[in-house]
């Protein structure tokens, strides 16, 4: 009986023994233990901060680092700093940051060196989402890819429903903000051994997105001499272009149309499609080259001629309130490159007002044809001067 005891006396010292020393120890031990491990810790990470050249004074080790798992997006600046935050806008002008400290940040985008994301963009659409040139979608778009939908649901989905690529072409059109609108008009007379009157109205449409730019023009000129008219023609077109992102390629399309009273060809209809290529871009200059091919239809003649072109666009913002700008265009005929066609557009603007609005222009313009037919011209060149809208 007494050896029982004393072996159960023996086994408790043994336990108590081993919990409290051999199989670990004391929840304040522990406690202790780990404490002086994460002060060991923020004391490695310290030295690390003041060995990369941190002022050892601006070192906060009980700052609450973020736990959400996000990556910031960074705004590298052109004097080299670098903002941390989330981009939740930007544009052409400006890129608007949501900073942790300063919130709300617009930074202009001719002070941004380079910006890196911290999660990946949102996919671009691809071209088979452009429905049309006015049909892209807005810099600012928060559309997401629809669900996958299955035989069986789609045979139960209304058919009335509008799809969401038309949806956003739609509010592509109707938002403003990315449409300019110009409207100008030119007059002359003049009174002495003859009586000459002549007017030249055009207008233009630009719409522009991240994505691609539709630009349409038109132009009416009438010019008269005692009374009977001697030049009256139209002239239409319109430039579509789609850009690559990130990229000074581009995919362009273009179409125009012309009625001249005057000419035999009467009416003339061409159409491009081809490769762009942007040569500069800079703040006050950008110039664009076009290499593409196509067809003219002239009606009067008729005749149908398989064409190349070769065109470049420029504009150059000389000031605050001058800006010149034009383009010109090689039209080779494929099979006969005697043949071919010249076109010169250019034009001086003077803003009269600090904002849109007035500006005076001095225009010119030059078509030469180099085979036309009998008792056709082969230049017709315009020199013009009058008033612009913009708004």
């Amino acid at each position: 009986m007494r050896l029982n005891g004393l072996i159960i006396t023996l086994a408790c010292s043994l336990l108590s023994s081993m919990g409290s020393g051999a199989w670990g120890m004391t929840t304040s031990e522990a406690s202790d233990r780990a404490e002086a491990n994460e002060s060991a810790e923020s004391m490695r990470v310290r030295e690390a901060y003041i060995t990369a050249g941190y002022e050892p004074s601006s070192i906060n080790m009980g700052a609450v680092m973020s736990q959400d798992g996000k990556t910031a997006d960074e705004v590298v600046m052109a004097d080299g700093d670098v903002i941390r935050g989330t981009i939740v806008e930007e544009n052409d002008d400006e890129v608007v940051l949501l900073h942790p400290v300063f919130e709300q940040m617009r930074i202009p985008r001719d002070r941004i060196l380079a910006v890196k994301r911290g999660a990946p963009r949102s996919a671009r659409p691809g071209f088979g989402e452009i429905i049309t040139g006015a049909g892209v979608r807005p810099q600012i778009s928060n559309r997401q890819m629809p669900p996958k939908v299955t035989e069986a649901q789609a045979t139960v989905q209304s058919s009335d429903e509008k799809p969401d690529d038309l949806e956003k072409t739609i509010d592509a059109l109707t938002n403003f903000d990315h449409w300019n609108f110009v409207v100008g008009a030119a007059f002359g007379f003049v009174e002495n051994v003859n009586s000459e009157f002549n007017v030249r109205l055009s207008a233009q449409a630009e719409h522009n997105s991240e994505f691609a730019r539709l630009r349409i023009n038109g132009a009416y000129f009438l010019n008269s001499t005692n009374d009977e008219i001697i030049d009256n023609d139209i002239s239409f077109s319109t430039t579509q272009d789609w850009f690559f992102p990130e990229s000074d390629w581009s995919i362009f399309a273009r179409g125009s149309y012309q009625w001249d009273e005057f000419e035999l060809w009467e009416h003339r209809v061409s159409a491009y499609v081809g490769p762009g290529y942007k040569l500069f871009n800079t703040e006050n200059l950008t110039v664009d080259t076009r290499f593409g091919a196509g067809l003219t239809y002239e009606y009067g003649i008729p005749q149908t001629l398989p064409e190349l072109l070769a065109s470049i666009e420029w504009t150059w913002q000389i000031n605050d309130r001058q800006k010149l700008a034009g383009t010109f265009s090689y039209a080779p005929e494929v099979t006969n490159f005697n043949q071919f066609r010249l076109s010169l557009n250019a034009e001086w603007n003077f803003q009269l007002q600090e904002a849109e609005g007035l500006s005076f222009y001095i225009g010119l313009k030059d078509e030469y044809q180099s085979i036309v037919p009998q008792g056709s011209t082969r230049n017709d060149l315009r020199l013009f001067g009058g008033i612009k809208y913009d708004f």
